[in-house]
């Protein structure tokens, strides 16, 4: 009897394969191809969610990697309708690795994106986009404004999480910094 294999997460470790391989020179670190937000060491997650120049590149690597249209410098060489399909991943990529901050700071709970594989993200960014409820995770009580924001968050609770990102890139970055 032969042994069954899964031919989507194949594809998707293959893809993974392509879009991280660029990471090591990067970033100096090389994840597995399946790699989830949770599973990045924090001073991988730091980097990437402070969009610089090289996290950008890294997040555009995977991308266009994943999709075989090679390296990030070729993102200006894209046609249109690359572009648009490589900046809608990218911006997805670039929300959830910043929620996997906050949730490492206990402000977030779980939510769909934190265990799903980047190269999943970057392939398939429709089922994370905004308006998905599963694609943002909900404020915990643990926030430390909490209090200030209940109104709010009952109105409008996507926009109150992605309004902490400035905040949680600060505390994150001290976080870091100090271990």
């Amino acid at each position: 009897m032969g042994e069954v294999i899964d031919l989507r997460k194949e594809r998707l470790r293959r893809a993974g394969r392509e879009g991280l391989k660029r990471w090591g020179r990067r970033l100096g670190y090389e994840g597995h191809p399946l790699v989830c937000p949770s599973e990045l060491p924090e001073i991988v997650l730091w980097r990437l969610g402070e969009l610089d120049e090289t996290a950008t590149l890294a997040l555009y690597d995977l991308v266009m990697g994943a999709r075989g249209w090679g390296a990030a410098e070729g993102f200006a060489y894209l046609d249109p309708s690359r572009k648009i399909e490589a900046l809608d991943s990218f911006l997805v990529l670039a929300d959830q690795l910043r929620f996997e901050l906050m949730a490492r700071l206990g402000w977030v709970g779980e939510w769909a994106g934190r265990h799903t594989p980047l190269v999943e993200m970057a392939l398939e960014p429709g089922q994370f986009k905004p308006g998905n409820p599963l694609a943002v995770p909900p404020l915990l009580p643990s926030y430390p404004h909490y209090h200030h924001l209940k109104r709010r968050l009952a109105l409008e609770p996507e926009a109150v999480v992605r309004s902490l990102i400035p905040g949680a890139l600060r505390a994150f970055r001290k976080k870091v910094l100090k271990g």
